[in-house]
């Protein structure tokens, strides 16, 4: 609110309108618009529309839905001119940035309302009224009653992140929808992280010309970058960074992969495999391990530039997994494969998805080895190694134990795991791991 164009402030002082405008608003925007004639100056129409979603800003905390009625208004009167803009790559022209500021708040402050989504509701403008279709689900859409928070891109700051924004400009508000990682959720979803899922999203406003309806589309940037808008397939404005840079902000434990390995134990319930986005049965899964006292963020400027190529967005879905690193390797190993198998068992129970048996592992360093190991299987390499005969052959093991050995150490490749990237990973060992630093790092593990 407040925030005008310089042509803005010009009509405002040459209509003595200024002060009007602080005491009466509506009035104030109702005779401009009685004004506004096919002759108005482009100066006239951005100063009306400013002022329409300044006083929507304004209405906000007090009338969330005479908010939205004069965010409408602002949309409306900027939709035909914001199209022509996109049509001709013009992205700095106001009236494109006025429309798209005004389609995302009329998505937050909806969302925010908790208003029925799949639904149509009425929103009063200041000349007209608005019959509002609130679109949910949908092949290329979001379902906003699977999310718990929704942001307007534009409003977040990347702090502490030293990594390119990856952005596209367009028609529509880029937007950050966000899902709880609450035990009521993950109970749904073992594979929901405990700081949740976030969506880059794109929020639109359809006005069907001619009539007072409007409908509010929230599309999936994951899935789709184009709208189908008046016959015409246009860019979406998306901002594929911002989601993960959310995500990340509901993580309020820092330097967890440190405590994470000198304190293992503490730390035992955060590990799992984790999606990153939800669930498609027609995208490969790639997931990635992190390595030696680190975390899944050590991942983060790869994920953003994986999640900002087109063709790797819509062929791969990136899930992460996080173990405590002090625990013995073939521990974590056993951990993981554990959860590729019910990753398994769960989309794609009967065996037969193409994708999900194509699954893809990238690991660093020691994660790197993880990963070798579970596209290879053990072989007897582990028992060789520890021992001289067979495991069901050592007599002072019961059988219990001798079956949680067998667990551990002897294994196929996981299931549905048939390629790895490999990076920076010590194959022949570390010395690091036999000198005074790797004698000091076992020393601290507990």
């Amino acid at each position: 609110p407040g925030k005008r164009t310089a042509d803005t402030q010009a009509v405002l002082r040459g209509g003595e309108l200024k002060e009007k405008f602080k005491a009466s608003p509506a009035e104030t925007i109702s005779e401009m618009r009685q004004s506004l004639t096919s002759d108005s100056s482009t100066s006239e129409r951005l100063a009306l529309v400013e002022l329409c979603a300044d006083t929507g800003g304004r209405l906000v905390a007090s009338d969330r839905a005479g908010a939205v009625g004069y965010y409408l208004a602002a949309a409306e009167l900027t939709f035909e001119p914001a199209l022509a803009a996109v049509r001709r790559d013009d992205w700095s022209d106001p009236m494109l940035a006025v429309y798209n500021h005004s389609a995302g708040q009329v998505a937050k402050v909806l969302f925010d309302a908790g208003h029925a989504w799949g639904s149509s509701t009425s929103f009063e403008g200041p000349w007209k009224t608005y019959r509002l279709q609130l679109r949910a689900g949908g092949r290329e859409s979001i379902d906003p009653r699977d999310y718990d928070h929704m942001e307007a891109a534009d409003t977040i700051i990347l702090k502490n992140f030293e990594m390119e924004r990856f952005r596209n400009d367009g028609i529509g508000a880029a937007m950050v929808a966000h899902t709880d990682g609450s035990p009521e959720r993950r109970a749904k979803n073992p594979f929901l992280s405990p700081i949740g899922m976030t969506q880059p999203v794109n929020a639109l406003l359809d006005f069907r010309q001619g009539t007072s309806s409007v409908e509010l589309r929230l599309s999936d940037l994951m899935l789709v970058d184009r709208a189908y808008v008046r016959g015409s397939r246009l860019p979406m404005a998306a901002d594929l960074t911002a989601s993960i840079a959310v995500q990340l902000d509901y993580d309020v434990d820092r330097n967890k992969g440190f405590k994470a390995m000198i304190h293992p134990d503490d730390y035992l319930d955060h590990t799992g495999l984790y999606m990153l986005e939800p669930f498609r049965p027609d995208q490969i899964p790639v997931v990635m391990v992190h390595g030696l006292m680190s975390e899944p963020g050590v991942w983060l400027t790869a994920l953003n530039a994986l999640r900002a190529d087109p063709v790797l967005r819509r062929k791969y879905q990136l899930l992460v997994y996080r173990y405590p690193t002090g625990y013995p390797i073939i521990y974590n190993i056993a951990s993981l494969r554990k959860q590729l198998e019910a990753f398994q068992q769960r989309h794609n129970p009967d065996g037969r998805s193409r994708v999900m048996g194509n699954m893809l592992l990238i690991g660093h360093s020691m994660g790197g080895v993880i990963s070798n190991s579970l596209v290879r299987g053990s072989g007897d390499v582990f028992t060789n190694y520890l021992f001289t005969k067979p495991i069901d052959e050592l007599s002072d093991l019961d059988g219990e134990t001798k079956a949680a050995l067998q667990d551990l150490l002897i294994f196929d490749p996981a299931p549905g795991v048939t390629r790895a990237i490999l990076v920076a990973a010590p194959h022949r060992g570390s010395n690091i791991a036999s000198n005074s630093i790797g004698a000091l790092g076992r020393a601290l593990i507990n």
